[in-house]
């Protein structure tokens, strides 16, 4: 069946389609659904897509990323030169200056990560990364033993991921879906993790849909852009104005709202990391009580009982932009 709020569509050139995780990359799933599955009955992992009216060769797996990501600009900007140049950013990642972007602080390295994911753990179990690129970040999952579903809005950087870890057993599925959409049933997964991508995201619907995946109990990962930072850190401002420039998407959260907001539905704040200057996560330089001003945050949540829909708690310009 579709999952309660999924919008069903049609898209030129699909035949109706009944999707399931399988179709989308899911290799193996838990008994009792896979025997569901296997035999034909209904799962609770299905989503019935009407796509079309006359039969076509489109498998189901391109009707559904068509659908996930139809009309969405943000797609576009993902899928062009934009994976290759992630690529080399994050090949110099680590403390210092990149030579991609002379004079651009670097971004963070596994290093930092690795510390993170050490103090602050996961739940055992699967794993959905929101924002998974070419699967940069799937060895550090693999070290922890979780089982790993990779999504992304970018068709480009899913293609990429399936070339070096289709096969892995690690992988249970690599999905072409905007953050703000998750094409899975509630409380799916056992953890989430949304690493340098939730300043791309709508970041109200993106976190709903994170609450309605994750199950009571889960974990979540964060990072993004405070929509307040220091007036003089000229890397910071640079950034933001060169995005725009860009068309690269991009929002600034209203950080103190965000903590408001999750701390009001129940859910617990596990670890805080805020970063005062672009330039200090990948060294991690942090601070662990929010103090305005600051660049980026890390948080990590645990899922409460219960969720609720987040307010709008980001802009698309930040407030130091907005006050020169």
């Amino acid at each position: 069946m579709a999952r309660q709020g999924f919008n069903q569509a049609s898209y030129k050139g699909c035949a109706k389609a009944a999707i399931t995780t399988a179709d989308i990359g899911v290799k193996r799933l838990s008994s009792p659904e896979a025997m569901r599955m296997q035999a034909g009955q209904p799962s609770n992992f299905q989503l019935v897509v009407n796509v079309g009216d006359r039969a076509s060769s489109a498998s189901p797996q391109a009707c559904l990323e068509q659908l996930m990501t139809q009309d969405d600009p943000r797609k576009d900007y993902w899928n062009g030169q934009y994976l290759e140049y992630w690529r080399s950013r994050v090949a110099e990642a680590g403390a210092g200056t990149s030579d991609v972007v002379a004079g651009d602080p670097n971004t963070e390295g596994d290093e930092v990560y690795n510390r993170v994911f050490d103090r602050y753990g996961f739940e055992p179990g699967r794993l959905l990364e929101v924002g998974c690129a070419w699967g940069r970040m799937f060895p550090l999952y693999k070290a922890r033993n979780l089982k790993i579903t990779g999504l992304d809005i970018s068709e480009a950087m899913i293609g990429a991921a399936r070339e070096s870890w289709e096969a892995d057993d690690s992988i249970e599925g690599l999905v072409v879906s905007p953050a703000e959409e998750l094409p899975f049933p509630d409380e799916s997964f056992d953890n989430l993790a949304c690493l340098a991508v939730l300043d791309a995201t709508r970041q109200d619907e993106a976190l709903t849909e994170f609450l309605r995946v994750v199950r009571p109990g889960g974990r979540l990962y964060v990072t993004g852009k405070n929509d307040l930072y220091h007036a003089d850190d000229t890397e910071a401002l640079a950034a933001e104005i060169g995005a725009r420039k860009k068309n690269h998407p991009n929002f600034f959260t209203d950080t103190k709202e965000l903590l408001e907001v999750m701390s009001r539905q129940g859910h617990t704040l596990v670890g805080q990391h805020y970063f005062e200057r672009r330039g200090d996560f990948a060294a991690f330089h942090s601070i662990e009580t929010p103090r305005l001003p600051f660049y980026e945050y890390l948080l990590v949540f645990e899922r409460g009982e219960s969720y609720a829909r987040v307010p709008k708690i980001s802009a698309t310009h930040s407030k130091t932009f907005q006050n020169q």
